[in-house]
């Protein structure tokens, strides 16, 4: 719901869109670390708001499972779950292949790849060619399967950067 409006024009600028795209960062940059407890009154404290958009969030972010509730106790971040990003990666590497191949002819540009030892550039690199190539597709619904892709695995592939037979395997596939 609140992730289709982040980028329409001055909807950050709401106390909903401002405590949202924050919690949001937080959780996807894993810069609160899994099992925490998220608790409304103090997050509405450091955001400068009342609890009640606090409140309307976390049960978004519920929603779109980046946390997760527990009965009478709140909200709390969730574990990363290994299998479940696995099988995420090869979902959308399978639907981007397919989409590159019926779309080789119409939108073939020369890809520049980044150098591979910036890690955040070769992150940087992969989010936008994946989303260039689901825009490619001109299908609005895998344009934001991708970008959810995108904004759930941002951290995990800065991490996976940083293993080097990971970033062997990833530069084969990005050269291919």
């Amino acid at each position: 719901m609140y992730s289709r409006h982040e980028h329409k024009l001055g909807w950050d600028e709401s106390k909903v869109g401002k405590v949202y795209k924050a919690l949001k960062k937080l959780i996807v940059n894993c810069e609160v670390p899994p099992g925490t407890r998220l608790d409304a009154v103090a997050i509405s404290n450091i955001m400068n708001t009342s609890v009640v958009p606090v409140r309307e969030v976390l049960i978004q972010l519920e929603i779109e499972e980046y946390i997760m509730s527990s009965f009478n106790n709140g909200y709390y971040t969730t574990k990363l779950d290994p299998q479940n990003l696995s099988d995420q990666l090869d979902f959308i590497k399978m639907v981007l292949k397919n989409v590159f191949r019926e779309n080789l002819y119409e939108h073939s540009t020369l890809v520049v790849l980044p150098s591979w030892t910036d890690y955040d550039l070769i992150r940087d690199f992969q989010q936008s060619f994946y989303e260039r190539i689901a825009k490619a597709s001109n299908n609005r619904i895998m344009r934001d399967l991708v970008h959810e892709y995108n904004v759930r695995t941002r951290y995990i592939r800065w991490l996976d950067l940083h293993q080097p037979e990971r970033l062997s395997c990833i530069r084969d596939d990005m050269s291919e």
